[in-house]
């Protein structure tokens, strides 16, 4: 009543009382599921935020966004997911994020920095590939230019800017994020951030596209703070949209390495602080990766971030878990059986050394992978028998060793150096250089195990040194 006679009758005055009405409702019902919950409770937010201007611009909006609160919960609690196109985002198939299943090149042999194997990319990844990945905002149909700029390429955008200043048609809001995006697709940040300003002036303080956009600047800029606090703005006006959540799972899964980083080794107090910092982080960005997942099993994105996530916090079968959720309808199918074996193989920050029963599990997921005929699969198995190499106890794995064809049959390192040796001259057949070609053979040949004679020598030349 209030609201009414405050402001008399208007749109978004009665979307406030269904928002009012929504909330006393809630209050009488079961807590949505998950991440759900606080979906809910930011489509209320808007809904009977004080500022009229900040709230949903219309019934069709505001019940759109209602809808995909309703299947993010039914998602979360367990029911069978209901994909379905958003209506503000388009769809993309970029990845951010999938090296880890990514079959190595021949450079993770020939480039190493040190010695020894290398550990895994199991990290986030840098914040200017996911804002290359993460979804575009669809055309505002109403936009006068919006029509105009989908037959524009993104190659130009000094000649459309130009162009924009001479022609009333072209001075509009979608023109300046069309700018926006061309010019950080070009590199250049500080043009980027004149658009979106100018963005923001036509539109006011509530447009979400904004936001949006700001946060895509931040971080090309590697100012990943900054951009979780615009994506966080994109998700209070957009609470049932899953784009928001997965740029959202990047900034906390990113910010949760920075604790990890700084922390000394002191083990006190500030040691402890960052490690709590760091699982909140972690947590939130599980929540925010499962909340799309949960209702898109396909988003590949989503799958390896919280793949990534839960190797970091719980280890090597958890990651695999989600990675074999990804559906064979995913784009995502065969990357994600990659990166299933490299993790149960692989060498792992903060984590031991793979079990004999992780390693005969990825000799038999690597012999059901489709690779195609570049030398995937050569490369594959050499970094399997390399990693099994690296990890093999001193003793041999006895009862559980992975006998087959990729670690051979015989529990002896010797047998298992001529294997690895095998795999780099197969490698280096595919050398694009003398040199390269040149530097796997010098590898291959310097992990045979030495002559009897050989390893008697060193071991007496290294008795009397």
């Amino acid at each position: 009543k209030r609201e009414r006679d405050r402001r008399g009758l208007d749109v978004d005055s009665d979307l406030y009382t269904v928002g009012r009405t929504l909330k006393v409702l809630a209050e009488r019902a079961a807590r949505p599921a998950g991440l759900a919950a606080r979906s809910f409770e930011a489509l209320i937010r808007r809904a009977t935020h004080p500022e009229p201007a900040a709230r949903f611009r219309s019934a069709a909006e505001m019940s759109r966004q209602l809808w995909e609160v309703l299947r993010e919960d039914q998602a979360l609690g367990g029911r069978e997911p209901y994909p379905e196109r958003s209506t503000r985002f388009e769809p993309t198939a970029a990845v951010f994020g999938a090296a880890l299943g990514t079959v190595p090149a021949l450079q993770w042999w020939t480039r190493r920095p040190g010695t020894g194997t290398p550990e895994l990319p199991a990290g986030p990844p840098e914040p200017r590939a996911a804002a290359r990945a993460l979804p575009v905002p669809l055309p505002d149909a109403s936009d006068p230019a919006a029509v105009l700029l989908g037959g524009l390429a993104a190659d130009s955008p000094d000649r459309i800017a130009e162009r924009s200043a001479g022609d009333p048609a072209l001075r509009t809001v979608e023109t300046a994020l069309w700018l926006c995006r061309a010019y950080l697709d070009a590199g250049d940040v500080a043009r980027a951030e004149e658009w979106v300003a100018r963005a923001k002036g036509w539109s006011g303080d509530y447009d979400w596209r904004v936001f949006w956009h700001r946060g895509l600047i931040h971080l090309t800029r590697d100012a990943v703070d900054e951009a979780e606090d615009e994506f966080a703005a994109t998700y209070a006006a957009l609470p049932g949209e899953a784009a928001p959540k997965l740029a959202l799972g990047f900034c906390a899964e990113y910010l949760a390495e920075r604790p990890r980083e700084s922390a000394g080794e002191g083990g006190g107090p500030a040691d402890a602080q960052a490690a709590a910092r760091m699982r909140a982080r972690q947590a939130q960005a599980e929540e925010f990766y499962e909340a799309v997942l949960r209702r898109d099993p396909t988003q590949g994105s989503a799958a390896f971030g919280l793949a990534r996530v839960r190797l970091r916090r719980a280890g090597r079968r958890p990651a695999v878990d989600v990675l074999d959720g990804v559906p064979t309808t995913s784009r995502h199918y065969d990357a994600a059986r990659v990166a299933a074996v490299r993790i149960l193989t692989g060498r792992l920050p903060d984590r031991p050394a793979p079990l004999a029963a992780e390693l005969r599990e990825a000799a038999e997921r690597l012999a059901g992978l489709h690779l195609d005929g570049s030398g995937s699969w050569d490369r594959l198995v050499t970094e399997l028998r390399e990693h099994a190499l690296a990890c093999r106890p001193p003793g041999g794995w006895g009862s559980g060793f992975p006998a087959g064809e990729l670690c051979g049959p015989q529990d002896t390192e010797e047998a298992l150096r001529r294997l690895l040796s095998a795999s780099l001259r197969r490698l280096a057949d595919q050398a694009g250089g003398v040199g390269e070609r040149g530097d796997l053979l010098d590898t291959a040949y310097a992990v045979l195990p030495a002559p009897a004679g050989l390893r008697e020598l060193v071991r007496g030349w290294r008795r009397t040194a």
